[in-house]
């Protein structure tokens, strides 16, 4: 009796059943429901610091940034030593950028169980965040192993392959990304912008196109499909995308550029020339490259 006192999941089973759902959520990149289930652990096992933690990982995911630190303030109370306790505290130690404290929490979450999947997503993501993406591969692939469909685990370790200079292995994560959590729009995002580095033009531009249907003003989306689309040949897709972005933004000095050269190619000279002087105007870093553009439109129209 005195152990299932002292053991909150055999104290609190209903509260232990809804942090369960909560990291489920979490690691399947559901942010907001992972924030849900937790409320509830919280709301029935209030003196679980747990949940908590855990859920201040899941606010911080979610941009709730003051929520996220207040949470793990408490989580970097636990005194229990078990790979759950390690873990929250762990993750309680990232949200606040303490990285040492947070590594060495989860490298002792991982020995103490070696088959618990979350200590392994917070081991990754702190080598990721401290510089050493060769380092995060090792811990995000065996959370991989033990939690095959976790988007999130795929949505670290294509980062971490992103930040390797491999974005054929990244595009491969993310589309494992899309596979189990296809509501997780930023994957088309980031494996567009792979797919743009592999010069798979159509691709990446699929991609960018399902992301826009649930972020339809996002600037950088609009610019790089304008972009895959001018290196494709669609000069007309090109200046809407970048008409669109340039009312959005209209100091995007790169926008006007592009824009000017794809109106070159459709023949508009004055309607070109006029973009690339206001591209150089907003981005004089580039004006070698932009008078040259000008020069050359200049002699054609000759």
């Amino acid at each position: 009796m005195a152990h299932a006192q002292k053991d909150p999941r055999t104290a609190s089973p209903e509260a232990a059943i809804f942090l369960d759902k909560g990291l489920a959520s979490y690691l399947s990149a559901d942010f907001k429901g992972a924030v849900a289930e937790l409320n509830k652990a919280v709301a029935l096992a209030p003196e679980w610091k747990a949940p908590l933690a855990f859920r201040a990982m899941a606010r911080w995911t979610s941009g709730d940034t003051a929520g996220a630190r207040e949470d793990a303030s408490v989580g970097l109370t636990i005194k229990d030593e078990d790979a759950e306790s390690l873990t929250a505290r762990c993750l309680s130690h990232y949200v606040l950028k303490e990285m040492d404290a947070a590594e060495k929490d989860c490298l002792a979450a991982v020995r103490k169980d070696k088959s618990y999947a979350i200590g392994y997503f917070g081991l990754g993501s702190i080598f990721s965040s401290i510089g050493q993406p060769q380092a995060s591969l090792a811990p995000l692939s065996r959370c991989l192993q033990l939690q095959p469909q976790s988007a999130l685990c795929y949505v670290v370790r294509g980062t971490v392959q992103d930040k390797l200079k491999h974005p054929d292995k990244a595009a491969e994560d993310y589309g494992r990304v899309i596979e189990n959590a296809p509501t997780f729009y930023w994957a088309y995002l980031f494996r567009g912008k792979d797919y743009r580095e592999m010069k798979k033009y159509g691709e990446a531009e699929a991609d960018f196109t399902n992301f826009l249907k649930s972020n339809p003003d996002h600037e950088e989306a609009l610019y790089l499909r304008g972009n895959v689309r001018f290196a494709s040949g669609d000069f007309n897709g090109t200046i809407k995308d970048l008409d669109r972005v340039l009312e959005i933004n209209p100091r995007h000095g790169l926008a006007y550029s592009n824009r000017g050269l794809a109106r070159a190619r459709l023949g508009d000279r004055a309607g070109a020339v006029d973009d690339l002087k206001r591209a150089l105007e907003l981005v004089p870093d580039k004006r070698v490259q932009i008078e040259a553009a000008i020069a050359k439109i200049e002699r054609s129209s000759k």
